[in-house]
């Protein structure tokens, strides 16, 4: 259960939960829509399978946890859609399920981004 090597991925640390998503190969290649787990108190790695409104495949997005304990996904590239994202998910690290999130004002695309939550949004 252990991931491939990737690059352009997000990791985000939740309690003990360390969740890995998208992300490119070493030879640039997309690497599929997957979740990963790992366990920080075992070093032990699960993936888990896609549920909800899963992102597309995607490298390049920006992560943060907000303050739910929500992991948020934002742009990136896909080879589905050669231009840029600006799509907005959810996970749920409580049952991994995932939820697009509608956006009232929708940001640029963005591919190699930072972002930042703050207080109780």
């Amino acid at each position: 259960n252990i991931p491939t090597v990737r690059g352009r991925n997000s990791l985000a640390v939740v309690g003990r939960m360390a969740i890995l998503f998208g992300g490119t190969t070493k030879d640039n290649r997309l690497c599929p829509n997957d979740t990963y787990v790992l366990n920080t108190e075992t070093d032990e790695w699960e993936k888990y399978p896609a549920q909800g409104d899963v992102p597309n495949a995607r490298g390049g997005h920006a992560v943060v946890l907000n303050s739910k304990k929500r992991m948020l996904v934002f742009g990136g590239r896909s080879q589905h859609k050669p231009s840029l994202h600006n799509d907005l998910y959810s996970l749920n690290p409580d049952n991994m399920k995932w939820i697009q999130m509608q956006c009232v004002e929708v940001p640029e695309s963005v591919e190699k981004a930072t972002l930042c939550a703050s207080g109780e949004n």
